[in-house]
């Protein structure tokens, strides 16, 4: 399967360099396209059949209502909730003794 590289690999198997292509084994070429390290070379691939007409419908979007205005996020310092117990009360200083 050929395969033209996204992004350098390197394994056991080689070197596999980003704009390369590749005429890599089946297993070894899906890794790298479930990977999305490669993708299937375009000349290798045969054109796709036409896609049928679509049938023209109601939208679902358009029963949906619209989505709620987010509230801003809080600024500041994030506290867990707790609250520091406070600092006791620091001791009188001493006047030095002569």
């Amino acid at each position: 399967m050929k395969v033209r590289m996204k992004s350098t690999a390197a394994g056991p198997g080689g070197v596999f360099v980003s704009g390369q292509v590749y005429d890599l084994p089946p297993a070894l070429a899906r890794q790298f396209l479930d990977a999305e390290g490669a993708d299937l070379d375009a000349e290798s691939i045969a054109p796709a059949p036409a896609p049928e007409a679509a049938t023209a419908g109601p939208s679902e979007t358009a029963d949906l209502a619209a989505p709620e205005p987010r509230r801003p996020k809080p600024r500041g310092r994030r506290t867990s909730g707790r609250r520091r117990p406070p600092r006791p009360p620091e001791p009188p200083a001493e006047e030095p003794t002569r």
